[in-house]
């Protein structure tokens, strides 16, 4: 067995807007419904306010039980 070492990591808060995707990872990869929400998002970062940079994180979660996928795309924001 693989025993992973957990690295605890304190940050300022980020302050985060977008989208997620719930859904399995058959319909995810057929629809390309990620892609097209990232376009999405991507060609519309300019209309939010207090947008920090041009970066965008991709995060995906893989619960173990309820063999659904997670995916969330986002942009940071400036801190109030």
């Amino acid at each position: 067995m693989q025993m992973l070492q957990v690295q605890r990591l304190e940050k300022e808060e980020i302050r985060l807007v977008g989208f997620s995707v719930k859904d399995s990872l058959n319909n995810i990869v057929k629809s390309n419904i990620v892609g097209i929400l990232r376009e999405e998002l991507v060609n519309r970062k300019n209309e939010i306010p207090g947008k920090k940079g041009d970066d965008l994180y991709l995060i995906r979660f893989i619960p173990r039980v309820c063999g659904l996928l997670m995916y969330l795309t986002l942009i940071s924001l400036e801190s109030k």
